[in-house]
Parts: C-alpha cells; sequence; structure tokens
C-alpha cells in the first residue's frame, strides 16, 4: 500500500501541522471538572492524562461529541497549560450546546497573543505602538471604535468575552485586551497599556462612549494621579477630569472640567475635537475613605440640569467654584453621602485584566514530530474558521482561513480596501455605558434661578496632568 510521510512542522509541506496554542487564564468562574490554566499552564500531564486526550481527540474527529465531553476535553487541555485549545473547544462547544457554563469558564482565560492569528497579532501590534506614542493616541481610538476591532477581538461568541496580552518585544511593558458583550448583549472593546515603570494608561469603548484613563499601578489596582478624557456622543458631552487613587478609592481633591452638548455627536469626531471646548469647571475632595466631604444640598434645593436617573437619590461630589452648580451620582434610595465610596468603577472605568505570564507550549507530540500518514485517508476541511487536515485518526488544525486568504497574491486584484467605520456611535442605553447615565449636573436652587439650563461658569480646558514626551516618528506598523 503506498504510503507517504509528513513532516509537522516544515512550512512548505501542504499537510503541515501547526499547533493551535498553548495558554493562561482563571479558573474562578470555570466549569465543574475544568482546571484554570492560570494554576497549571505548562504542566506536563500523566500518561493516563495523555491517553485520555488522544481518546477523546480521536472521538472528536468523528463529529459525534458530547456536551460533557468538550467539557472533559477542554479539561484536559487546561490543564496541560493548552489554553488556547482549551477557549476554542469550550467555543465550539457553547455554539453547539448553548450551555452558560461554557461562557462562564471562559471568562477566566486569558490567550497569550503569541498564539493567535497573524492578522490578529498585527492588529494589537498596532495598538501598542499607537497607544505607545502620544500623538497617536486618535488613531487608537479611531481602531477601538471601528466594526473591524469587535470583528478580529471577538470573532466566535455574541456573549461573553476573550481575554488577551501580549508582552511589548521592545520592552515598554505589556499590552492587555478585553473584547465581549456585556449584561445588556451592548458589545464592549478595553485595552490597558502597563509600563515596566507600572504606569497605565487605557481605553474603554461601551456604546456611544470612549474613555482614556491615565494613571499608576500598584499590586493590580490603580494608584496615584490620575487623568480621564470621557465622550458621551448620545449627548456631545466631554468630561476632564483628575485626581488620586489610592488603591483604586479616589481621595484627596477632585477636579472636573464638563462641555456640555446641546446635540448628538459623532462619537469619533466628538473625541477627536475633545480639547479647546468651552468647559465648566468643578472642584471636589474625598476622604481617606472616598467619601465625599461636600455638603449636600437640602431637599429643596435640586435643580437637576444634565444627566442622572429619575426615582434614585442623589450624591453631589463636586461644586462650581461658586458653589451655584454641582456634579451629582445618582445612587439607589436609602444611600447616604456619609458611607458611599467612589472608586474608579463609578468614574465609568474598568480595572486592568491580570493574568500569569505563561510561555505557549506544543500541544502533543503529533504536532511537533513526522508521522506516516495513508495517503488515502488524508482529508482537507475548513471547520470553525480553520483550516485542518485529517491524518486518519485526528484533525490538526493549519491555521485561519482568513490568513490564508490574505496570503494568496490573488486576492490584491479588485479586493475592497473600505474599512471599518471609525465614527460610529452605537447605542448609549444598557450595559455597561449605563455607570455614564447615572452621573449629572445641576444647579442649587438658594443660588440660581429654576429654570437655569446649564451652568455657565466657563473655565479654561486644563493640560493634561502628565508630561508629554517629544514628538516621535510614525511607529512602525507590522
Amino acid at each position: 500500500m503506498k504510503k507517504r510521510t509528513v513532516t509537522a512542522l516544515a512550512t512548505t509541506a501542504v499537510f503541515m501541522i501547526m499547533g493551535t496554542g498553548c495558554g493562561d487564564g482563571s479558573g474562578a468562574n470555570g466549569l465543574a471538572g475544568v482546571p484554570s490554566s492560570q494554576e497549571t499552564a505548562g504542566t506536563v500531564g500523566t500518561q493516563g492524562e495523555t491517553e485520555g486526550m488522544t481518546s477523546l481527540e480521536q472521538k472528536y474527529a468523528t463529529g459525534e461529541f458530547t456536551a460533557d465531553e468538550y467539557q472533559e476535553l477542554a479539561g484536559l487541555y487546561g490543564a496541560a497549560g493548552m489554553v488556547k485549545k482549551q477557549r476554542d473547544l469550550l467555543e465550539q462547544g457553547y455554539r453547539l450546546y448553548a450551555d452558560s457554563r461554557f461562557v462562564a469558564s471562559l471568562r477566566g482565560i486569558t490567550v497569550n497573543m503569541a498564539e493567535e492569528s497573524g492578522t490578529l497579532r498585527e492588529e494589537a501590534q498596532r495598538m501598542l505602538d499607537n497607544l505607545k506614542t502620544p500623538e497617536y493616541l486618535d488613531e487608537a481610538v479611531g481602531m477601538l471604535i471601528s466594526e473591524d476591532w469587535m470583528k478580529v477581538t471577538m470573532p466566535k461568541l455574541k456573549e461573553g468575552c476573550r481575554r488577551y496580552y501580549m508582552t511589548d518585544a521592545a520592552g515598554s511593558g505589556t499590552l492587555y485586551l478585553e473584547s465581549g458583550y456585556d449584561e445588556g448583549g451592548k458589545p464592549y472593546a478595553n485595552v490597558w497599556h502597563v509600563t515596566e515603570e507600572n504606569k497605565v494608561q487605557s481605553l474603554m469603548q461601551s456604546g456611544d462612549t470612549i474613555q482614556m484613563v491615565t494613571t499608576g499601578m500598584k499590586d493590580g489596582e490603580f494608584q496615584g494621579e490620575f487623568e480621564s478624557w470621557l465622550a458621551i456622543a448620545g449627548q456631545g458631552d466631554i468630561y476632564h477630569e483628575s485626581g488620586t487613587f489610592e488603591q483604586g478609592v479616589c481621595v484627596g481633591e477632585y477636579t472636573a472640567q464638563v462641555h456640555y452638548g446641546q446635540e448628538a455627536s459623532d462619537l469619533f469626531a466628538l473625541w477627536s475635537g475633545r480639547e479647546g471646548r468651552e468647559m465648566t469647571e468643578y472642584i471636589g475632595s474625598f476622604g481617606e475613605d472616598g467619601v465625599t466631604t461636600l455638603a449636600q444640598p437640602g431637599d429643596t434645593g435640586w435643580n437637576v440640569t444634565e444627566g442622572g436617573e429619575d426615582g434614585s437619590g442623589r450624591i453631589v461630589y463636586a461644586y462650581t467654584e461658586d458653589k451655584s452648580g454641582y456634579l451629582f451620582v445618582s445612587v439607589a434610595d436609602g444611600m447616604e453621602a456619609t458611607t458611599y465610596m467612589f472608586d474608579y468603577s463609578v468614574l465609568g472605568m474598568d480595572a486592568c485584566i491580570s493574568v500569569v505570564p505563561y510561555e505557549p507550549v506544543q500541544g502533543d507530540e503529533t504536532d511537533s514530530q513526522s508521522v506516516t500518514v495513508d495517503s488515502k485517508n488524508v482529508q482537507v476541511r475548513v471547520y470553525d474558521s480553520n483550516l485542518e487536515w485529517f491524518d486518519g485518526t485526528k484533525w490538526h488544525v493549519m491555521g485561519s482561513v482568513e490568513d490564508y486568504v490574505k496570503a494568496d497574491p490573488f486576492q490584491a486584484y479588485g479586493s475592497d480596501q473600505t474599512t471599518g467605520d471609525t465614527g460610529q456611535t452605537g447605542s448609549g442605553e444598557g450595559g455597561k455605558s449605563d455607570v455614564y447615565s447615572r452621573r449629572g449636573a445641576g444647579t442649587v436652587k438658594s443660588t440660581a434661578p429654576a429654570d437655569t439650563k446649564k451652568p455657565s461658569k466657563p473655565a479654561e480646558n486644563k493640560k493634561p496632568v502628565t508630561v508629554t514626551p517629544p514628538a516621535t516618528t510614525a511607529p512602525t506598523t507590522p
């Protein structure tokens, strides 16, 4: 019988085997029987575990695989430190069986970007280059709010989330990415660049909002002086805030300059024109416990002119210099200003994800060695957006179809060169962006007429608290 030998890692071979990856994650929300790869990454499975994995992979190749078997094989992948495989299998299992436990387990997985496709790695590197260069921050925002970003970073599911991390080859820190759908079903995307000096720059997009925060990090918590820019396209509002975090809690003096829009705006246009606008300045103060030190208006002193939620309590956290206007946050009835703690989440910020870095490892022996295959058994298929080949026993992933199509030299002829819309605003209702709707402004009735529409004291737009490095050349895009 005629046979042929296939060398798995020979890049010129038609039927090469490419390991689908290994990873790291947390099992805090994991499935029963699916251990955390965060704790076991890089460990070598026992002979029984290896044999069990091989047996399940062979059954998986038949196409007859139950939800429990998906969970069991994903657990073995996780125990072996192969979390990209674990994540991909869990995503497949959820789409086939709609079991919410798969989504819960996926929240604890953060994959090393080195394991991902070329397109995803290229976009992550471009995002990192933009974040590292102050002159290109608007380009980073444009990437994050584009439809293409979600397609690339969250390609499989319409709920849950994906998380990644990438260590900068130039030694300037680590990039963390999170994309997904919040409890309201709205898409969101976050990126954090943490430098070796524990300086953090983050971008957070949700609905019709984009927020940028610059601060420090200590023991996984925001620490030190912070500066935040927030653009809300639905109202055309811009917030420029600065203050101090102590383990993520607001302490000391707080300052905000706010531009109140008159109508909805294109999100990217609003963001790129955020500086140089007429702003109203507010000043607040917080104690060591994050509780505002400001006196609250009396029951008859409220005259809400901007935002907030109807039928809820309110806590003022900043006043204009003449005490005629204020900023407040809506809270549940019964909450008191004397006990309510202001932390980063009240200002709409998300904490940076935490991972334990790991080195990628090979999936199994057949993914790194030559195997002898009966030529009549060799098959090729497109499965779950990947190109795979069959050796007669199991399927091997060669890579994503998208990457192979991109490598086709004939695709350049007549290809569509258009990019995603960077001016989308989306919907600001529901989900993560609700935190912004709880913030509002008003005037104190005792010093301003009841029909006053806007706080009126203008303030110059203060410069960012951080020092801008000298201009650099445009970052190299891979």
